[in-house]
């Protein structure tokens, strides 16, 4: 009976066993025939870029200031903040009556100046010509004299004919000598024409700076553009240098971004950026890096620089004084292999992703490039076109090289 027992028992062991054996091979041949659902995308070049994030303000690109040229009052105020404005049309007047009897005046003391110099020159030219003539004349009997005096001095001294030809001669000398000083002394001096001529021009200098005055009491803009502020009214006196109104083109505006320390190593001018807006949220302007200062300002514990961009805006919708969102391209890549950075994990110590090859997913270790917080260059051990497995980002943790697995999203369709 003993013998009986245990041959039964290990009958009945071996029967166990068998069933459990067969049962781990039914499970086993369950789970390799069970394929986990995964997401897929096809490996492909593109283009990425390292964008620098900044907040900054929208302000008047090279703005045209209309400064008051003279002291004065203002007659007419002809624009308002908002107007569209062309070159030459008129932002405010002076009263001009005083600069008028003003410009009026001088051209009097103008026409008067040049008078008194032309009557020197005239007596001038005058004078030359009547000495000219008399001294002609004077030395004519002065030289007539002298042949008849030479003609007698054979004669002795106290012959009567000799003592006439002598004192003619005398008095033809004294007649030419007295006459030479009465004309030096009625000569008009190079002193007198010299201080009239100077009286000219300071006469021509005073006028044309006041008919400049009274033809800048007209303030018109040099250039075209939307008026930004209207600092005056009507009726105010203004000073010579007063701001009376900013213009400026609003196709193009400025915007001052404050770039943290960290990142500014990587800004350069030329650089290219996008510029948002929440009052715009579904436009992006174009824009480009034109200066970066050269020392930081504080902002707590953080530096933060000034970078200035010139921001296309064509259809003027920014308008100076808006706050806008930067994204600057420190860094662009183009033609390596691009991925979601999400793809990327660790197996074993190595970086990679999961290849999907006839249905099974295989663990590529792969170098990496340029990487965002999106995005990721792949520099070495994948080829364009090849499936790579990007998520779900639970499944992507678990999964394991050699799993069977079904792409439920492979660029954007399921196969």
């Amino acid at each position: 009976m003993t013998l009986l027992r245990s041959t039964a028992g290990r009958l009945a062991l071996l029967a166990v066993l068998v069933v459990l054996v067969v049962v781990v091979n039914v499970v086993r041949g369950a789970g390799s025939s069970r394929e986990t659902e995964v997401e897929g995308l096809e490996v492909a070049p593109g283009d990425l870029t390292v964008d620098v994030r900044a907040t900054g303000v929208a302000q008047a690109f090279e703005p045209v200031e209309i400064r008051a040229p003279l002291n004065g009052r203002l007659v007419e105020v002809a624009v308002e903040a908002g107007d569209q404005v062309s070159p030459s049309d008129l932002i405010a007047r002076y009263d001009a009556e005083d600069l008028q009897v003003q410009v009026n005046r001088l051209q009097q003391d103008l026409a008067q100046a040049r008078a008194h110099l032309a009557q020197l020159l005239e007596r001038q030219a005058a004078a030359g010509e009547q000495a000219a003539s008399q001294l002609t004349q004077a030395e004519s009997r002065v030289r007539q004299a002298r042949i008849a005096l030479h003609s007698v001095l054979h004669l002795p001294t106290w012959d009567l004919e000799r003592k006439q030809a002598e004192e003619r001669l005398n008095e033809a000398e004294a007649a030419l000598a007295e006459l030479q000083a009465r004309l030096e002394a009625e000569q008009v001096s190079a002193e007198e024409i010299s201080a009239a001529r100077t009286a000219v021009r300071a006469a021509e200098a005073a006028l044309a700076q006041a008919q400049a005055q009274l033809a800048g009491t007209d303030l018109t803009t040099p250039d075209g553009g939307t008026v930004l502020e209207v600092l005056v009214e009507p009726g105010e006196a203004v000073t010579a240098g007063q701001l009376i109104a900013r213009i400026a083109r609003l196709d193009v505006v400025e915007v001052v971004a404050e770039v943290d320390e960290t990142d500014i190593g990587r800004i350069k001018p030329g650089l290219s950026a996008r510029v948002t807006t929440l009052a715009y949220p579904d436009l992006t302007f174009t824009a480009q890096v034109t200066r970066i200062a050269p020392i930081a300002r504080r902002q707590g514990q953080v530096g933060v620089f000034d970078v200035t961009l010139r921001v296309e805006n064509g259809e003027e919708l920014l308008r100076p004084g808006m706050t806008v969102t930067v994204d600057i391209e420190a860094e662009r890549r183009s033609g390596d292999l691009v991925v979601p950075s999400a793809a990327l994990t660790v197996r074993e110590g190595r970086n990679g992703v999961f290849v999907i090859q006839d249905g099974v997913a295989r663990f590529r270790p792969v170098t990496t490039g340029l990487t965002t917080a999106t995005q990721a260059a792949i520099t070495g051990g994948l080829e364009s076109g090849e499936i790579i497995v990007v998520g779900p980002p639970a499944v992507l943790r678990t999964l394991a090289d050699g799993d069977r697995v079904r792409v439920t999203a492979a660029d954007g369709g399921d196969s």
